[in-house]
């Protein structure tokens, strides 16, 4: 039998920040983090994994006793940063595209994320074109709920709501030969929580003394 080693994992040659040890500790203390499965991270726009946000998810897998390290997606094509994107082309319908032309799932995990709870990492929340990709993937994997943590989000003004961008999607997922057919938009409110946001400033503020 392997038990589990006695620290749980960091990135290669990078400690994880003060902020992300603040939210993997909080995200272990919370209920609904219990009935995840599967653990993920959202690509960045280069096949580069990111490091830090992988050493987040290991270090929440380990905790949570999650069973694969394997990561869910893949990029196999580089593409743009959102944010670089001009406003009018990050507004269409059909941008989301450039992620479903860029983004598929791993071999290891095909036929096995049926009814499972998966949770995905993100290090920030633009437009969340990228989580509307990954989210479609996983509701044609037909999974049971997905939980999305973003570590920040880029406010924009009096906004209140997130557009959810549903689409069909035929073909292998696995190997990227797919297509993504846009359906619909849906409008979801939202709420930031100013306590979580304060909680961070005290704790870099305590981060600064102990350096």
């Amino acid at each position: 039998m392997k038990l589990p080693s006695p620290n749980p994992p960091h990135p290669r040659g990078k400690p994880l920040t003060d902020s992300l040890h603040y939210s993997s500790s909080a995200i272990a203390h919370d209920n609904d983090f219990r009935e995840v499965q599967d653990w993920a991270v959202a690509p960045s726009s280069s096949p580069k994994p990111n490091e830090v946000l992988e050493g987040l998810k290991e270090h929440v897998r380990w905790l949570m006793n999650g069973r694969k390290p394997a990561a869910i997606f893949k990029r196999y094509r580089e593409t743009t940063k959102s944010r670089s994107d001009k406003r009018v082309e990050r507004q269409r319908d059909d941008y989301i595209q450039k992620h479903f032309r860029s983004i598929c799932l791993s071999e290891e995990y095909k036929d096995k994320l049926k009814g499972r709870v998966v949770c995905v990492f993100d290090d920030y929340l633009t437009n969340g074109h990228t989580f509307e990709a990954l989210r479609n993937l996983l509701v044609s994997c037909k999974v049971k709920k997905i939980i999305l943590v973003s570590i920040g989000k880029f406010e924009r003004g009096n906004e209140f709501s997130y557009i959810q961008r549903h689409h069909s999607i035929k073909g292998d997922l696995y190997s990227g030969a797919y297509e993504a057919t846009f359906l619909k938009c849906e409008e979801r409110p939202f709420e930031t929580n100013d306590a979580a946001r304060r909680s961070m400033a005290d704790l870099k503020e305590l981060a600064s003394h102990l350096r």
